[in-house]
């Protein structure tokens, strides 16, 4: 808009200059070379200026909004005072420069008007070297200025500010995801467009204590779902230019864990945002949460140093309602395949799912708490009978596999490798939950839902037999909730009595070692030769340490790269994204990054990684040498990263 106006202003001036030029050089054509020196001097100073000084104001303005972009990018509203702040001082430092730029215009035309009149030379010459005194006062300011926003923006304690290290940043109290205790969160960092409707999902990679979470006396801990009311002391959940003083209370959001007690739904009762503006929001799980220990009693503090601080996060709310319901994208086993019996069955959604819906343990028992069957592995050469498993769900809440209880070998890890019946007919099947009063919304009874629902509660459109018939309409399940009926999902598949045992090899890591000037947003890339088991490709066991070290966050999901043609799966991505890299600065140590990727990774036939074949050429490992770091075989059973790397 600066730029606009000011050619604007360049473009009205050349429209009458025929007029000036006339009148100009019917006076001045007797000019004597001095005079003419002078004149093609007012004519470079004038266009000279005015072509660079309308940048001064552009430059000045975006500077600042460099640090902003860096908090915008962690939930800070466009309503934050600061922001305001910094707008106000965005405008006065552009109307400045527009004004220096008229008058450096104005003083130009004086001089080339001036006719030899040595007064009004001066005067010009006096109006120039004034707007370059302004202009230094304008470039003081913006130093000042910016140094009091940084000033203002460090001071802001829980607000979400970054602190600003070259391009990249290290976002205070976000550690805990990849390194600490998180696993995975929904919305995830820094997300936006989320609906006004969604829920909010932490999974916790140990157990945790329910008073830490739920209100003390709003639960039943022995209930086929635990539900209950927000323990507010320890989980903030607040619109961000509210600050945490705004925070919902205990009685606006309802509390939902799986069986686990590692995954939290907290479901705000009152919808959030605004249906006129995007509004941000911050959740902060306080320092004082308590995790559990192996024996379920003892308790530890969930989040030890150095992130003893807790932990924070912020995404942007839409101002729509999510009422499109999810669909299954893609799945393992393929139909018209024969797998061997140690497969596992995956299945993959086009948004996140709601845990408490798709995951749990199925078992021929009289127990509540073991019959979950809104996912089902049908035995077809048992009459149909269910098998026996837990489902676990994974990748952003996309991914959930199913893994049986029938113990038929051991891994290279020394990990148990589970089987379905061998030569067998099976038939995976995905039920659409009944809907509720206001559909596609689902139906939340005391025991959750009855089938699938999505993280807005929307109930599954599941197309049907291989999803053919999926049309974006949540009609719930027919009135046979078992039938093989839309809404519900499913496909068949077969086993046959062998074992696969192929080791996974590591084919590529993006960026690759040694990879200079990688973008400080570039996500990491690594890509495996089989299908992998999603629920291994976690921050538990796929890592990213930075040296020299500083805080970071990361998460993983994972694709599949499928052979279209052959209608197979030939291997998985895991994706690492992160917070921003640091650039390296001058005179300072270099920035490295490093991708662990440890044993506990494995196929989706549970074969674990394991020795650890990778790039080059299968680093050369072997039973005696069966890590691979940096490019080279080792024996020892974790690489050593450095400590510190010193400047180049």
């Amino acid at each position: 808009m600066r730029l606009g106006l000011t050619a604007r202003v360049l473009l009205s001036l050349t429209h009458n200059f025929p007029l000036l030029t006339s009148d100009f050089f019917r006076y001045t054509i007797p000019m004597n070379r001095s005079r003419l020196k002078r004149l093609a001097l007012g004519f470079i100073v004038v266009f000279a200026l005015a072509a660079v000084l309308p940048f001064v104001p552009h430059a000045l303005a975006q500077i600042p909004s460099a640090d902003l972009a860096a908090v915008g990018n962690t939930g800070i509203p466009v309503t934050d005072i600061r922001i305001i702040v910094a707008r106000l001082i965005r405008i006065v430092i552009s109307l400045l420069g527009i004004v220096l730029v008229a008058l450096i215009i104005y003083a130009g035309i004086l001089y080339m008007l001036a006719r030899g009149d040595k007064d009004k030379v001066q005067d010009a010459w006096k109006i120039i070297r004034n707007a370059i005194i302004g202009l230094a006062i304008v470039l003081a300011s913006y130093v000042i200025t910016t140094f009091v926003l940084n000033a203002l923006l460090r001071a802001a304690g829980l607000s979400g500010t970054s602190l600003t290290g070259s391009s990249g940043v290290i976002e205070p109290l976000s550690g805990s995801l990849g390194a600490g205790i998180i696993q995975d969160h929904y919305p995830p960092r820094g997300g936006f467009d989320i609906p006004r409707n969604t829920k909010i999902i932490v999974t916790f990679k140990e157990p945790i204590a329910f008073d830490s979470i739920l209100a003390s006396g709003s639960y039943d801990p022995s209930a086929a779902l635990v539900t209950g009311d927000l323990n507010a002391n320890n989980v903030k959940i607040y619109k961000t230019s509210d600050t945490v003083s705004g925070a919902l209370s205990s009685a606006q959001v309802d509390v939902a864990v799986t069986a686990d007690r590692k995954t939290f739904v907290f479901d705000p009762v009152a919808l959030l945002g605004s249906p006129i503006e995007s509004q941000n929001y911050s959740v902060f799980l306080s320092p004082a949460i308590q995790k559990l220990l192996p024996d379920f009693s003892t308790t530890a503090p969930a989040f030890p140093a150095p992130y003893d601080d807790g932990y924070l996060w912020n995404f942007q709310v839409s101002t729509v309602v999510d009422i499109t319901p999810p669909q299954v994208q893609s799945w393992i086993p393929l139909p018209n395949a024969l797998y061997a019996r140690n497969i596992l069955v995956q299945v993959t959604f086009n948004e996140a799912v709601d845990p408490t819906s798709t995951t749990g343990v199925f078992q021929l028992t009289s127990d509540v708490l073991l019959d979950f069957n809104n996912i089902q592995v049908r035995n077809d050469s048992a009459a149909g009978a269910p098998v026996e498993g837990t489902y676990i769900i994974s990748n952003g809440y996309r991914t959930v596999e199913f893994i049986t209880f029938d113990a038929c070998g051991e891994n290279a890890c020394g990990g148990t490798i589970y089987c379905l019946p061998g030569s067998s007919n099976f038939t995976l099947f995905v039920r659409a939950a009944p809907l509720g009063a206001e559909p596609p919304q689902a139906l939340f009874g005391p025991a959750g839902y009855g089938g699938v629902a999505d993280v807005a509660g929307n109930s599954l459109d599941g197309g049907g037999e291989e999803a053919l018939l999926k049309n974006l309409i949540a009609q719930g399940p027919p009135i046979a909730v078992n039938a093989l009926a839309v809404d519900n999902f499913w496909s068949d598949f077969s086993t046959d009595n062998t074992l696969n045992t192929n080791r996974p090899h590591l084919d590529a890591i993006l960026p690759a070692q040694n990879q200079p000037d990688v973008s400080v947003d570039q996500d990491v890339e690594i890509t495996f030769n089989e299908p992998m088991r999603f629920s291994t490709l976690t921050n538990a066991n796929i890592g990213l340490t930075p040296r020299p070290a500083h805080e970071l966050w990361y998460r993983v999901g994972a694709q599949n790269v499928a052979n279209v043609v052959a209608s197979v799966v030939t291997g998985t991505v895991a994706i690492i994204e992160h917070g921003l890299f640091l650039d390296y600065i001058a005179g300072g140590p270099l920035q490295n990054y490093y991708p662990i990727v440890n044993n506990e990774v494995s196929t989706a036939y549970q074969i674990c990684y394991y020795p650890a074949y990778g790039p080059p050429s299968n680093c050369g490992v072997s039973a005696a040498q069966p890590s691979c770091c940096f490019g080279a075989a080792s024996s020892s059973s974790a690489c050593s990263i450095p400590t510190s790397i010193s400047s180049p």
